[in-house]
């Protein structure tokens, strides 16, 4: 897990220098915020980021945002060259060694609020969200009057912007989405850059403008839209976890390999649609943190990670939610959080289906494996683990006792077994293999190297062992 944090750039009160000293800080979150929407971003602004994060010890990795122009959203003529120009920031952003662009397909506004500093108990404040404060404002006859948006437009230009948009239902907001990502994952694909979609906040529509990023359905229809690696998601806890019936550890199992990037925050929900950004513990909000990133911890999470929407503690003021104090609390609670995660891991750990492990790990008992999952490290697992079909270890393997192992699951390093071992049908061991008492052989499966087995194993009929091997007692072979 790589912990990092927004910054706003030069004019941003919170310092490269004060988020240097956060303990294991490895990286900022920022862009070229002056750059008016749908224009290129300076390759010399670019690289000028990365050096002053490099000055400072800090990586520059990650990018938030790339805006999307509304024209792009709403279909537009101009869309495809507006495209084009998103297209070339991407390449832009990849050869200065950006990994992850986080971006949203929002209409119009992008976060919602209708407080920026509501009064807590305790003195600090923080954002807000009421549902019917926010309704209780017609856009439309020029009366919103929102906290953090009365800039963004004047009324005139917020009135034409709606008028546009009257056109746009959900559907065509999803042809116009698999318009954007048919132009741009490929050119992703092609320079290694991962984009990381950020769900709508809050995730319902609003003011009869669709919103269709909300939850794990979105996530499916997405996917199926550009069936890539590079086509993902950013987890934001608090965007998901204002609507209850998103279940985000389900989410992160599900999609784990697709989650390039988390924003990691705590609300706590006061009424129907209401909620308001909260400490990052569990216990401060609605939000189970430790069951969040528990499974990010099993389903393999090795990217990015930043504390999110902090409150305003300690008599600080700033830019409401991105304070220094609360979001430097919240990154330490994340990362002692995960340290104790990682150092206590390993019962009934569960790996989403087509994931990839680069480093060396140790767990315990009752692991579940999905299937395709690769482990490009050395692999030490306890007792009762089940390996879905296709895996592949390239590094030594080690495993306790009463291992189920899929169909074409691969070992191309030394592996050992306890007792009580099941390997399934066309396994391959390429190099040494060592087994228990009552192991069981599929069909099919190739020791390419020694092997030696325990006492009452039981080989499969076309099993094939080229080079040595050795049986204990009353070993069989079926048929």
């Amino acid at each position: 897990m790589k912990m990092s944090f927004r910054w706003y750039g030069e004019k941003d009160p919170v310092s490269l220098e004060k988020i240097s000293q956060i303990p294991l800080m490895h990286s900022i979150v920022s862009a070229v915020y002056d750059v008016p929407v749908g224009k290129l971003w300076p390759v010399e602004r670019i690289n000028a980021l990365k050096e002053q994060a490099a000055a400072h010890n800090l990586a520059f990795e990650v990018v938030e945002s790339v805006p999307v122009h509304e024209r792009i959203k709403l279909g537009a003529p101009d869309a495809d060259e507006l495209i084009d120009v998103w297209a070339e920031n991407v390449r832009r952003l990849a050869a200065a060694g950006v990994k992850v662009i986080c971006y949203n397909f929002m209409p119009v506004f992008d976060w919602l609020r209708s407080e920026l500093a509501k009064p807590l108990a305790d003195g600090s404040n923080a954002l807000a969200y009421d549902e019917d404060a926010v309704l209780a404002m017609d856009p439309s006859k020029g009366d919103l009057s929102l906290p953090g948006w009365d800039e963004s437009y004047t009324k005139e230009e917020l009135q034409e912007l709606l008028a546009q948009y009257k056109n746009v239902d959900a559907e065509k907001l999803w042809r116009n989405f698999g318009r954007f990502l048919s132009k741009v994952i490929p050119v992703c694909d092609e320079v290694g850059m991962k984009l990381a979609i950020h769900p709508d906040d809050p995730p319902w529509s609003l003011f009869g403008l669709p919103r269709i990023i909300t939850g794990a359905a979105s996530y499916s229809r997405m996917f199926s839209l550009a069936p890539s690696d590079a086509n993902g998601v950013t987890l934001c806890t608090g965007s998901l976890g204002a609507d209850p019936s998103n279940d985000l550890p389900a989410i992160i199992r599900k999609y784990a390999r697709k989650i390039h990037f988390v924003h990691a925050r705590n609300i706590l929900i006061t009424g129907n649609r209401q909620f308001r950004e909260a400490a990052h513990p569990t216990e401060c909000g609605s939000l189970d943190m430790h069951a969040i990133l528990q499974a990010l911890a099993d389903s393999g999470f090795e990217g990015y990670i930043r504390p999110d929407h902090g409150r305003m503690i300690w008599g600080e003021t700033g830019k409401p939610g991105y304070g220094l104090y609360d979001r430097a609390l919240g990154a330490c609670y994340l990362t002692g959080l995960w340290e104790g995660i990682r150092k206590t891991m390993g019962e009934t750990a569960v790996f989403g289906d087509g994931l990839t492990i680069a480093d060396a790990i140790t767990l315990g008992n009752g692991v579940r494996i999905g299937d395709g999952a690769r482990f490009e490290c050395e692999v030490s697992m306890g007792s009762n683990v089940v390996i879905g079909d296709g895996a592949v270890f390239e590094d030594e393997a080690s495993f306790g006792n009463g291992v189920r192992v899929g169909d074409g699951v691969v070992f191309q390093d030394e592996a050992s077994f306890g007792s009580t071992v099941v390997i399934s049908d066309a396994a391959t061991f390429v190099e040494e293999a060592s087994f228990g008492d009552g192991v069981s052989i599929g069909d099919g499966a190739t020791f390419q190297e020694e092997a030696h087995f325990g006492d009452n194993a039981v080989i499969g009929e076309s099993a094939e062992f080229r080079g040595d091997v050795s049986f204990g007692d009353n070993a069989m072979r079926r048929g």
